[in-house]
């Protein structure tokens, strides 16, 4: 990926000089990812740790999915900053955490939405809980308008930031190009997470904050697992 006051020619003559001697050979196909899922998992690593350290996980959606706005939103609201409903609650209220944040991994044919946290040993019983019932929030009730808007500046000026150098906007245009075979600009992409409505939010938290595909992967002291699923509930 190439950005930059750089001619195309250029960039093409170097391509050819560094990448022209390997083989020009069909890729293996990838396995497609089969969505198998009926019941909450869970995967521990017991290790005597001063904290623990755990992911929830729920299924989600790919790269071409059209609703990856209102994904990004939802994450910002749940757990993107100190002024997130995770934040708030768990490190202002509860003081529960060490760190708390969430957040959308997209692929080719598959995605996962992450809620990850660093906690006390001694207070799973109160994180996991807590965590699941603002996913359960966002299936009941609607964003405010004020921090829906708060929500999207948040998403549109961290973009412009990120963009402010060249191999950033290589990654951004060039990962478009390689994965979805499709650019769209900066504006494009303000225009689409404008358009997210409270209402989208809160169907979108219905479809991937479900039982039957959660998962916990953690790692600390406890291995009680049957503890963990009572746990496991939204």
């Amino acid at each position: 990926m190439v950005a930059g006051r750089i001619s195309e020619t250029d960039v093409l003559k170097e391509i050819k000089k560094v990448f022209g001697n390997i083989p020009n050979k069909p890729k293996s196909p990838k396995l497609p990812v089969k969505e198998r899922q009926t019941m909450p998992k869970i995967l521990l690593k017991k290790k005597k740790t001063d904290q623990s350290h755990l992911i929830l996980g729920f299924r989600s959606y790919d790269i071409f999915y059209p609703g990856n706005p209102a994904l990004a939103l939802l994450s910002v609201v749940l757990g993107a900053g100190m002024s997130s409903r995770l934040f708030q609650r768990l490190r202002e209220e509860l003081g529960v955490c060490y760190y708390v944040r969430s957040g959308n991994d997209a692929y080719t044919d598959h995605g996962y939405f992450e809620i990850a946290a660093g906690l006390a040993n001694d207070r799973l019983a109160e994180v996991i809980p807590a965590v699941l019932n603002e996913c359960k929030k966002l299936k009941d009730e609607l964003v405010p308008h004020d921090e829906l808007e708060k929500a999207k500046e948040y998403i549109i000026g961290n973009t412009k930031l990120n963009l402010e150098s060249s191999d950033a906007i290589a990654m951004f245009y060039g990962s478009q190009e390689i994965l979805k075979h499709k650019v769209n600009i900066p504006e494009e992409k303000f225009k689409k997470i404008r358009a997210v409505s409270a209402v989208d939010l809160r169907n979108l938290a219905r479809k991937i904050f479900k039982q039957e595909t959660l998962n916990l992967a953690m790692i600390g002291p406890s291995n009680d697992k049957k503890k963990l699923e009572k746990l496991l509930k939204i």
